[in-house]
Order: structure tokens, then C-alpha cells, then sequence
């Protein structure tokens, strides 16, 4: 059982992932994301919430040794060294768009998170979501100009369900797993 009630988020950084079958390549940002305490709110609610309740969980592999999984690897580095963040999400959007060769997998953004406070059977640990946006939904908004309001339509990131989500938890080798499109792709179990 996984208790999120003293979560908090230390990091977030924004990444771009195209696929490397049609040579879309990769966007790396060169800082952190701005964060404020009602973003983290909304990333905890909406990511972190769905990862520990809706997600299937499954074990970290590699055919000859752990050690040598990528993203283990990177995500360790950061659990180790949280300095090692942004160069660490780097390597795994690489490997990321190294793997993303499936037709079906398109281009998006890549946000990863450090979650801090995340309460397990292990005590307290850190976590590392990546989520990969596929896709962006219509939305209004409210404008003022020249004391008048007026509806403006607007494009973003849905808050209501993660697309493509993984969670790797500091003290084992258990991924929490999400992908809304899985009957068309397995963009995490198979990277």
C-alpha cells in the first residue's frame, strides 16, 4: 500500500520526444520547470494520484542483470544524486526515443518528476514519474480586454487522465504503469 499523504514534489523538468522511425528526434529543455505550490498540487492530484490508484504494477527487468536497465539506472542516479536530475531525464528520453520505433507511438512531451514523501512498505521514499503527452484537448478561457470579457479558446494538456505514465519507486524494482492506448502500444513495458 502506498500512502501519498506527505508527497511533495522537488523537481520537474519538460522534455520533447518525437519518434525515431520517422526521424522526429528530441527537444531537451535547458532547465527545470517554474513550479508553484498550486502546480504541484495539480501534478500530485492529477499524475502522482492515478500512478499509485489506477496503474498496473509490474517488476523492473533485464535479461542478465537489473543494474543494466536503463531507466533503472538513471532513475537510481537521480534517487542517489538529485543534482544528477536533469542530465539523468536526458538519458532516459534518449533511450526513450532510442526504443519509440512502433508507428502508433507519436511525438509529445516528456515531463518527468522527483516526488519526494511518498510512504511505502519501505518507509518513506523518493518516486520518479515520466509521462509522455501524446495528445492535447480544446479548452476555454476567460479574457479581459478593455473591460470586457470574452471566451478565448485555448489548447493544452488535459488534467483528467494520464496518458502514458510510469512510476519508479527509490526502494525497489516495482513500476507503477500507465498507458491509455495500450491496445495500440506498450511504449513502456517494451522500452
Amino acid at each position: 500500500m502506498i500512502d501519498l499523504s506527505t508527497a511533495s514534489i522537488s523537481k520537474v523538468i519538460v522534455h520533447s520526444i518525437g519518434n525515431k522511425a520517422r526521424e522526429e528526434g528530441y527537444t531537451f529543455s535547458p532547465k527545470e520547470a517554474d513550479r508553484t505550490p498550486t502546480l504541484d498540487a495539480l501534478l500530485i492530484k492529477s499524475y502522482l494520484e492515478p500512478m499509485v490508484d489506477d496503474a498496473q504494477v509490474y517488476e523492473l527487468h533485464h535479461e542478465s542483470d537489473l543494474a543494466l536497465n536503463t531507466v533503472h539506472h538513471y532513475a537510481n542516479k537521480i534517487f542517489q544524486d538529485t543534482e544528477s536530475f536533469k542530465e539523468s531525464t536526458e538519458s532516459i528520453a534518449k533511450h526513450l526515443y532510442t526504443a519509440s520505433t512502433h508507428p502508433n507511438i507519436v511525438g509529445g512531451e516528456f515531463i518527468t518528476i522527483l516526488f519526494e514523501g511518498v510512504l511505502s512498505t519501505e518507509g518513506a521514499e523518493k518516486a520518479l514519474g515520466c509521462f509522455k503527452i501524446e495528445g492535447r484537448s480544446d479548452y476555454l478561457d476567460i479574457e479581459e480586454t478593455d473591460g470586457s470579457l470574452s471566451l478565448v479558446e485555448r489548447i493544452g494538456i488535459s488534467l483528467d487522465k494520464v496518458q502514458k505514465g510510469a512510476l519508479i519507486l527509490s526502494g525497489g524494482q516495482t513500476v507503477h504503469v500507465i498507458d491509455s492506448l495500450s491496445k495500440k502500444t506498450k511504449y513502456w513495458l517494451e522500452t
